[in-house]
């Protein structure tokens, strides 16, 4: 059946490239996939840009540990690149941030804690999660993400105020392999897991919200998964 979980991305580095590369990774990994709108933000530190951020949230039949390695392996391919604005240096920055939030009513501090504090925390994380799981009660708060936002929404300084923003989810996603390495061996292991228990459950491989093909390819090291992308027409 999968176990539900929400992540959040957030990107302040070649922000929309950094997202649609997110969501083109992360979009495999689960079944009825959502993806919240997205919002821009001030950064905790005010020299650097704003931040776009956004919820997904899905089912995955991938274990806890698994689901953050291949989060990891995600951000990871996604790599970094030099950071300047307003004249400040601020060297080389990871592009893209995913968090785990929530991993169905899991408590844990490792590999990362869960639930994540942010969630009751940070509009950024607040505001579009409530819009795609106001239902979702928090593990250990026991409240539902709606009534988190409702006494949180009034109180919120202008300097962390989020903006919704038009973002086109139909523009292909960059091919990131940093150092021409092939894609992580962490995040296709995951990719294998999570279709085969997709397909012993007799779900559709074949993602909703673009033309999209899981392929399997015979390799000298094996059975791995090749992911190809067609941009919708």
């Amino acid at each position: 059946m999968g176990t539900q979980v929400y992540l959040g991305i957030g990107s302040n580095l070649n922000r929309d490239n950094a997202i649609l590369f997110a969501i083109k990774r992360l979009e495999p990994l689960f079944s009825d996939f959502k993806v919240s709108p997205v919002y821009e933000s001030k950064p905790v530190r005010e020299a650097e840009p704003d931040y776009l951020n956004l919820v997904v949230g899905g089912k995955t039949e991938l274990g806890f540990v698994e689901l953050y390695e291949a989060i990891q392996a995600i951000e990871g391919d996604a790599g970094s690149e030099l950071m300047m604005h307003n004249s400040t240096n601020f060297g080389l920055k990871h592009r893209i941030d995913i968090d785990i939030l929530v991993y169905g009513e899991e408590v844990a501090t490792e590999p990362c804690k869960i639930p994540r504090h942010d969630i009751q925390d940070y509009p950024f994380v607040t505001t579009p999660l409530n819009d795609i799981a106001p239902d979702l009660r928090h593990p250990i708060l026991g409240m539902q993400v709606s009534e988190i936002y409702e006494q949180m929404a009034p109180h919120i300084p202008e300097n962390r105020q989020v903006k919704r923003v038009e973002f086109d989810f139909n523009r292909p996603a960059p091919d990131w392999k940093e150092g021409g390495r092939a894609w992580n061996a962490a995040y296709w292991s995951a990719v294998q897991h999570a279709l085969t228990s997709m397909a012993d459950q007799g779900s559709d491989w074949r993602c909703p919200r673009r033309s999209e093909q899981i392929q399997t390819l015979q390799g000298p090291t094996g059975l791995r998964f090749f992911h190809r992308y067609h941009q919708n027409t």
